[in-house]
């Protein structure tokens, strides 16, 4: 309710990601986290590859929003994403996922979420 802030917006996007197509969890250089894994307070170092990869994605779902949405056109000030290995290191879950949602599952002998590249 901050006068302020009326004019602006917030989206949020959900998509199934594999987490290996980002890379692996990273390990600590400095201090080792409680499993082994960079501490959740320090932002963990990520290689050309994976920023390439993550902006790719970025451009990717900022096209599809703005298809659906022509009108925000040069009206976004800020557009970023969590890929899975983001999630996994701030929410240690084991899948990368920020909800319970089983994207591996099979139920009733047919395949639950699957993945497309």
């Amino acid at each position: 309710n901050n006068p302020q802030l009326a004019e602006y917006q917030t989206c949020q996007i959900l998509s199934l990601a594999k987490m290996e197509w980002f890379g692996t969890v990273e390990k600590a250089v400095e201090q080792e986290g409680v499993d082994g894994r960079t501490p959740a307070w320090k932002h963990p170092e990520r290689d050309v590859k994976y920023k390439e990869l993550k902006q790719k994605w970025v451009d990717r779902f900022q096209e599809a929003f703005l298809k659906y949405y022509p009108q925000l056109e040069g009206k976004i000030e800020m557009f970023d994403m969590a890929t899975p290995l983001s999630i996994e290191h701030y929410l240690p879950t084991g899948s990368g996922s920020p909800i319970g949602l089983d994207v591996n599952g099979i139920e009733n002998g047919t395949e639950g979420c699957r993945f497309t590249d």
